[in-house]
């Protein structure tokens, strides 16, 4: 149950958060790639491995990305390696 000191914020945020549940993503769905994936397309362990991980991930949230194939193109272009 939500609750909130502010009854309009508290009717926003509720609002909000159906919305997102709602979308077909969900509000923290399992990430469509993760470190293993990228070894296996021949991305190396560096200094932006995890925030490509994390650059992907948003992209899933905000609807860019919405399967394997696209996440590990998006993953390989981010890491400076051209496509997958």
């Amino acid at each position: 149950m939500l609750e909130a000191r502010n009854g309009k914020l508290g009717n926003v945020v509720r609002t909000d958060v159906g919305s997102l549940a709602g979308d077909g993503i969900g509000l923290a769905p399992t990430p469509l790639i993760d470190g293993n994936d990228m070894l296996e397309v021949g991305i190396t362990p560096g200094p932006v491995f995890a925030r490509v991980l994390s650059s992907v991930y948003d992209a899933q949230l905000e609807g860019r990305v919405s399967g394997k194939p696209e996440a590990l193109r998006l993953a390989a272009e981010l890491a400076g390696g051209g496509s997958v």
